[in-house]
């Protein structure tokens, strides 16, 4: 599992299961488990919303958000259901936004004003954040691309 956790005790992690489907037309889809305290709510949801590009490409981003030089795009994938942004740093931690919608929103919560979803602010020490990278790096060694 690849949790990425804040030191205020807020925390994802997101655990690829399978694949969606055995072969096919869309075989690179993976069943991803999210699991999540933030905000003061804690959900878990498992959804196909991840193809196994899209969470190399979130590893990706999240290695650059790490490094301030870097201009930190939004993250997204095919799938409308996870986002992140690196709005700044914090005494030289990444500050990140992550929204969630759709199948990984939290239940019955409204999306935030202008976004697709509840969107939550989480400052993530650099260490943490590459352990985060590494660890879904390592998962993700399991499910190779299919294509």
């Amino acid at each position: 599992m690849a949790r990425l956790k804040a030191r205020d005790g807020q925390w994802f992690s997101l655990t690829p299961v399978g694949y969606e489907f055995e072969r096919g037309d869309w075989d690179d889809w993976l069943l991803v488990r999210l699991d999540a305290v933030l905000g003061g709510l804690t959900w878990s949801a498992v959804a196909p919303a991840f193809t196994v590009s899209d969470l190399m490409g979130l590893a990706d981003w999240m290695e650059h958000a790490a490094d301030p030089s870097h201009e930190s795009e939004r993250f997204w994938c095919l799938e409308p259901c996870f986002f992140a942004e690196r709005p700044g740093f914090e005494a030289g931690r990444p500050r990140l936004l992550i929204t969630l919608s759709h199948e990984y929103g939290p239940p019955g919560v409204p999306p935030s004003p202008g976004a697709e979803g509840p969107q939550f602010l989480i400052t993530i020490g650099l260490r943490r954040l590459l352990e985060f990278v590494s660890e879904l790096r390592r998962e993700l060694d399991q499910f190779p691309e299919r294509r």
